[in-house]
């Protein structure tokens, strides 16, 4: 009966790991374009073209939703505002929404390729905000020329807090939107998680994510990089599980059978018994 029980829970936790293995990771949710888009923007890792601000590496994981592993050779676009609300390509219109006017400016806007690692880095500066919108950085990720999704990127109030009292955040003469009162920000986003250059905040971030598509519902192609352990591990849980459970079916038949002939047995011997006490 104990043996039965050990075989019981090695089959839960086998089958719980099964499970796991199996679940796809969570999309990343997309999120408005916004106004402030402008296309053919350059390849580049520095974006910043001496715009003043905090230094901050910017370091995107890209994973395909339906592997959970990384993919190599996306494309990934990045744009924002300089450290007093104002967008590149949109300097007039920044200051008021309604003014469509453009111009030929490019700062903070770029694209890079995700690596080996599906790693994009770029390195830019820490953003500043505007009205009705908290800091954050806008994105699109591509899969060859196809767009496959658009979202933003978010940093925590704590942090913009804290920067916006350096220069030149500290000249900003509009009052910051905090996260549960933007109108775009939602459970679920992208939040940085950050990590100082140096012991003091003025170093400069490092800001990292992971942004996860789904490749294959937007008609994408892209290869996961290097070996599919998702797929290893899904199909080896399963032989483990299918071992488990024959090796539990054998056990079974061999205590039945075994019981079974001791039953037998037992009757062959009353019956032995009860011829001897007839004759």
């Amino acid at each position: 009966m104990n043996l039965y029980r050990v075989i019981l829970f090695v089959i839960a936790i086998a089958f719980s790991i099964y499970a796991a293995s199996a679940t796809s990771c969570v999309t990343t949710p997309s999120a408005t374009e916004g106004p402030y888009y402008a296309s053919g923007m350059p390849f580049r890792k520095n974006i910043t073209e001496g715009k003043p601000g905090l230094p901050v590496i910017l370091e995107l994981t890209i994973v395909n939703k339906t592997t959970c592993e990384p993919v190599l050779g996306a494309t990934v676009e990045i744009w924002h505002c300089d450290a007093l609300g104002i967008y590149s390509h949109y300097e007039e219109a920044s200051n008021n929404v309604r003014n469509p006017k453009t111009d030929d400016t490019t700062y903070l806007r770029g694209k890079q390729y995700a690596n080996s690692s599906g790693i994009a880095t770029v390195e830019t500066i820490y953003p500043g905000w505007y009205v009705s919108r908290d800091t954050h950085i806008h994105m699109k990720i591509y899969n060859g020329e196809k767009e496959v999704l658009t979202s933003q990127l978010f940093f925590s109030d704590t942090l913009s807090d804290q920067i916006g009292l350096l220069s030149p955040y500290s000249s900003h003469k509009v009052e910051r939107t905090r996260l549960d009162e933007d109108n775009v920000y939602s459970e679920g986003d992208i939040m940085l998680t950050i990590t100082r250059m140096q012991s003091s905040l003025e170093g400069g971030l490092i800001a990292q994510g992971t942004v996860v598509v789904d490749f294959e519902s937007t008609g994408g192609s892209n290869r996961p990089n290097g070996t599919n352990w998702s797929i290893i591990v899904l199909v080896g849980g399963a032989i483990i599980i299918a071992i488990i459970v024959l090796c539990a079916l054998a056990y079974g038949v061999k205590v039945y059978l075994s019981k079974r002939q001791k039953q037998n047995h037992h009757h062959l011997v009353e019956q032995y018994e009860q011829a001897d006490e007839l004759i």
